[in-house]
C-alpha cells in the first residue's frame, strides 16, 4: 500500500514465506510480502497498552515509546499516523511492539505541535481481526535534554553491594555506565549532581572507604575530603552554584528505623543537619550560623541566577515519634562575591499544616518551584503519600500537580529549557521507582510518560530502582575506570574558614573579627 511504511517481526514459521516472496519480487528484499492493514470489526474501547500512549505529550526528540499490547490474540498490528508524512505500521505475533528509530523520528519531526493517532489491530482466533478505538498522543516541538543520569540500586534502597551511576539517552534509549561500585570496593555512591544540567560540571560522592567527593570540571577531576572537625559529616546532599565556584552541601547525621510488623519497612531521618559551602577555588568549607542552627537545615537548591539558596528546615529531632519530624520551605539571599548569606525567609510553613516539604527545585526562568510534600520527613521515597507540588514564586501560590498517583512521587526536577519535568514514581507496583516525564507550559503539566526502553518488557523484569535522576544536556565523558582510579587516591582535605554570623540590623552576614 502506498503511503505506509511497514516493519514486521514474525515467528520463525513465517520466515519461509518472507524468503519466498523476496525471491519472487526479484530483489525487493524480505519486506516484499509485508501485509496491509486488515479489514476488522470495530471495538468500542481502546486497547490496553503498557505503557499507556493515549493523552500524553512527547518531546519531538524522544526515543521510541515501545510498548506491549495487553490483549489476547494471535497476531498484532499497530499503525501510527500524523497529518504529515507516511504512516508507520509495526507488526508482531506476540504484541510486543518495537518501533524503528528512524521511522519514529521522522513521524515525530513531521508532526511536531500536532497529534499522532495510534490504531491497534488484534487477530482473535474466534472473531478474526479487531480494530480498537484510536488512541492519540501530542508531539511537542519543545525538545527534552538528550540524557538522564541516575543511580541504579537494588529494590529496597538499603543494601549497596551492587550499584552504579548510569546515563541513558532519551533520544535513542542507549545506556552506558559512568561509575560502578564493583571497582571501588563495593562502597555506597550517590548524590551525583550537575551544574545547571551541564555534563562537564559533575559531582559524585563516594560513601565509606574509599570515601570522598569527586568533582569533574571539564577534563579535570578533583577528589575532596569534605569531612572536617567543624562539620557534622562529609558533604551529603549537594547543589552547584551557577558560578561553578561553590557547592552547597547538607551535612547530616542520618538515622534509619526499620519496622517488622507494619506496612512501612523503613524511615530515613536526620538527628542533626546543617548546610555548608565548599569553595572549590580555595578548597575550603564555609559555615554560616544562618544555615548551622539548632534546627535541621537540609536539601539545598540554588536559584538559576545564584542569588538565592532554597532549602528545607526542620525543628530539632523528635526521637519519640518520627511522624513529628516535619520541614518547612525556606529561602535565603546569597552574595557570591563575598560568600555571605542574608536572613532566612519562610516560603511555606508546611509543619503548621501537618505536612513536610522536601526536594525544592527552581525552574530555569526563576518563576516556578517544584517540591515534594508528605506527612512527615524529607526522604520521601518511602512515603506513599508523597506528592509533587508547584509554587509560583512571584505570588507564592502553590498547588498539587495532576501528575501524582496514589503511590510515591519524589525528587522532581527541571529540564534545562524548563519545558519538561522529571520525577520518580512507584505507581506501577508500589515497589520500584522509575523516572517519569511531563510537559510543562505556564503552570500546566501534561499526563506523564515513563522513561522509554528499547525492550518493551524491560519494566516487567527489572528489579532495580532508578534513584535521583538528573537531566543533562549531553553525554557525560567519564568512565568507571577513571572513577576507580581517582578513588584509589587520597582525597584533598578541606579547611574551614572563619565563622560567620548575621548582622541583626542589615540582615547581611559578616565575618567575625
Amino acid at each position: 500500500m502506498m503511503g505506509q511504511r511497514f516493519v514486521v517481526r514474525v515467528r520463525c514459521g513465517a520466515i519461509l514465506c518472507r524468503l519466498f516472496c523476496g525471491m519472487i519480487m526479484g530483489g525487493m528484499g524480505l519486506y516484499g510480502c509485508t501485509p496491509s492493514l486488515p479489514k476488522a470489526q470495530q471495538v468500542t474501547r481502546m486497547a490496553l497498552l503498557e505503557p499507556v500512549l493515549h493523552g500524553i505529550a512527547l518531546p519531538v526528540n524522544i526515543a521510541p515509546l515501545n510498548f506491549v499490547i495487553q490483549e489476547k490474540g494471535v497476531d498484532y498490528r499497530v499503525a501510527f499516523r500524523g497529518k504529515q508524512g507516511d504512516a508507520v505500521v509495526v507488526s508482531d505475533a506476540d504484541g510486543i511492539i518495537r518501533i524503528p528509530l528512524k521511522s519514529w523520528k521522522n513521524l515525530l519531526m513531521k508532526n511536531r505541535d500536532d497529534s499522532v493517532s495510534v490504531n491497534v489491530y488484534v487477530r482473535d482466533d474466534s472473531r478474526g481481526w479487531l480494530q480498537f478505538q484510536t488512541a492519540r498522543f501530542f508531539v511537542s516541538s519543545d525538545s527534552i535534554d538528550p540524557y538522564v543520569v541516575y543511580r541504579n540500586i537494588g529494590s529496597n534502597n538499603i543494601l549497596w553491594s551492587a550499584m552504579s551511576i548510569e546515563q541513558q539517552s532519551l533520544e535513542d534509549g542507549s545506556m552506558t555506565v559512568i561509575a560502578d561500585n564493583k571497582l571501588t570496593r563495593r562502597n555506597c555512591m550517590n548524590c551525583h549532581s550537575f551544574n545547571q544540567n551541564n555534563p562537564e560540571q559533575m559531582l559524585l560522592h563516594l560513601r565509606t572507604p574509599p570515601g570522598g567527593t569527586m568533582v569533574k570540571q571539564g577534563d579535570q577531576l578533583s577528589f575532596f575530603n569534605t569531612q572536617t572537625q567543624s562539620t557534622i559529616s562529609a558533604g551529603t546532599y549537594p547543589a552547584w552554584h551557577p558560578s561553578g565556584r561553590f557547592i552547597a552541601f547538607s551535612v547530616n547525621q542520618i538515622h534509619q528505623r526499620f519496622f517488622l510488623q507494619t506496612r512501612k519497612y523503613e524511615v530515613v531521618e536526620d538527628k542533626m543537619s546543617d548546610i555548608v559551602l565548599l569553595d572549590i577555588d580555595t578548597q575550603s568549607m564555609l559555615k554560616s550560623p544562618v544555615l548551622s542552627t539548632d534546627n535541621r537545615e537540609n536539601l539545598p537548591s540554588w536559584s538559576p541566577d545564584g542569588k538565592f539558596l532554597y532549602y528545607v528546615l526542620g525543628n530539632p529531632y523528635c526521637e519519640s515519634d518520627y511522624r513529628e519530624n516535619r520541614y518547612n520551605l525556606m529561602r535565603v539571599a546569597f552574595d557570591e562575591n563575598t560568600g555571605l548569606f542574608g536572613a532566612p525567609d519562610t516560603l511555606l510553613h508546611a509543619a503548621a499544616m501537618g505536612k513536610s516539604v522536601s526536594f525544592p527545585d527552581v525552574s530555569p526562568d526563576g518563576q516556578w518551584l517544584l517540591f515534594c510534600m508528605a506527612d512527615y520527613g524529607y526522604f520521601t521515597v518511602y512515603n506513599t503519600e508523597s506528592d509533587i507540588y508547584l509554587m509560583n514564586l512571584r505570588t507564592r501560590d502553590y498547588h498539587r500537580l495532576d501528575v501524582n498517583s496514589v503511590f510515591v512521587e519524589s525528587y522532581p526536577t527541571w529540564s534545562s529549557n524548563g519545558k519538561w519535568l522529571m520525577f520518580v514514581s512507584k505507581r506501577r507496583d508500589n515497589m520500584f521507582s522509575r523516572p517519569w516525564f511531563a510537559h510543562f507550559r505556564e503552570g500546566v503539566v501534561s499526563s506523564p510518560f515513563v522513561l522509554p526502553q528499547k525492550d518493551p518488557l524491560f519494566y516487567e523484569t527489572c528489579l532495580r530502582n532508578f534513584n535521583r535522576p538528573e537531566f543533562v544536556t549531553g553525554k557525560v565523558n567519564l568512565m568507571p575506570s577513571q572513577v576507580a582510579q581517582l578513588a584509589s587516591q587520597k582525597p584533598l582535605d578541606c579547611k574551614v574558614e572563619a565563622p560567620i554570623h548575621v548582622d541583626g540590623v542589615s540582615g547581611a552576614s559578616r565575618v567575625m573579627p
